[in-house]
């Protein structure tokens, strides 16, 4: 899904090259297309994880009570069917005072802002004036032919300003 989601910008910088950048110094040009890949591969993993942490969590706990059950005459199978959740909880003891939905649930969220905060970090740079030789940032002057190295092109600034697109990709992936 989400490769096909990318696939107008995978096309549109297939001869695209863009600094890849080593925790902010430039490194090593990349291309577009390989950058895209790499976010859809997070995003995507972190699709599955939405989807595995949501399995484990649609359960319901209804008749578990405050420890050993109910005694209340309820068909919880009836019941989960028609509030749409995919199973009810097995044990009692286990559902009431069970904790692991929070954290995992916690994790998957923390994992998709993990991801996010990366691309954000990257798009930072992107408008900065860095030299690949340290001392020659420092004198406030590049070299000519490092200049020329790291320029980037008309096409590459275009997609540098497409931010919020990205954003509306990451939704797409919740449906």
């Amino acid at each position: 899904i989400a490769e096909r989601a990318v696939s107008i910008w995978l096309k549109a910088d297939a001869d695209v090259i863009l600094p890849g950048y080593t925790h902010l110094p430039r490194a090593q040009p990349v291309l577009a297309a390989h950058y895209w890949l790499a976010y859809t591969e997070k995003l995507e993993r972190d699709r599955g994880r939405l989807a595995d942490c949501r399995k484990r969590l649609n359960v319901l706990s209804l008749g578990a009570a405050a420890l050993a059950g109910t005694t209340l005459p309820i068909d919880r199978h009836d019941v989960a069917r028609r509030l749409g959740f995919d199973d009810v909880a097995r044990n009692s003891l286990d559902v009431s005072s069970d904790r692991d939905f929070a954290v995992e649930f916690a994790f998957v969220l923390t994992m998709i802002a993990e991801h996010l905060s990366t691309w954000a970090e990257d798009m930072a740079p992107q408008g900065c004036d860095q030299s690949a030789d340290p001392a020659a940032r420092m004198r406030g002057r590049r070299g000519a032919a490092s200049a020329a190295f790291w320029r980037q092109s008309d096409k590459s600034r275009e997609r540098e300003g497409r931010a919020l697109a990205c954003f509306k990709l990451f939704s797409s992936f919740s449906r």
